[in-house]
């Protein structure tokens, strides 16, 4: 079996961190490394900055579990700062609340791996999270195919 993938999640919302963070417990493809609760924190963990510059304390992730909607950056801007700090192995899913078809596309064409709606009931979380982990476990996630979901 391969190691877990590391997963940092990225939500202003306390209770939809506390919920992804339930989802990643339970899937042995996963292992939560941190979460955090803006856009500033998301930036400064990638890049190593201040108190997230000790990779042992807080490693770099495989996957990026972010709210297309929070303070201080937004996911747009993000992929935006990914773009111009390329980090080839990183995968980004975006899990949205309030964002349309179009916006999510947007996100898909702004270098996103997948977008998915964030359910409203816990078992479909799960079930997503769950998708979201075979997709890496096969590789499927690329720049050439991103998913709307």
């Amino acid at each position: 079996m391969s190691p877990p993938f590391k997963v940092l999640v990225a939500d202003d919302s306390e209770e939809d961190r506390f919920l992804l963070e339930r989802c990643i417990r339970r899937n042995s493809w996963l292992q939560l490394i941190g979460a955090v609760s803006d856009g500033r924190q998301v930036l400064q963990w990638l890049a190593g900055d201040g108190r997230y510059s000790d990779r042992l304390m807080f490693p770099f992730p495989d996957l990026l579990l972010l709210d297309a909607i929070m303070v201080e950056a937004n996911a747009l801007q993000i992929l935006n700062w990914l773009y111009n700090h390329p980090f080839p192995e990183l995968k980004v899913v975006i899990f949205t609340g309030s964002s349309t078809p179009a916006a999510c596309e947007e996100y898909l064409r702004q270098g996103a791996h997948a977008c998915y709606q964030k359910a409203v009931d816990f078992g479909e979380l799960k079930k997503d999270v769950g998708q979201v982990a075979d997709a890496l476990r096969a590789g499927s996630y690329n720049f050439a195919s991103p998913q709307l979901v």
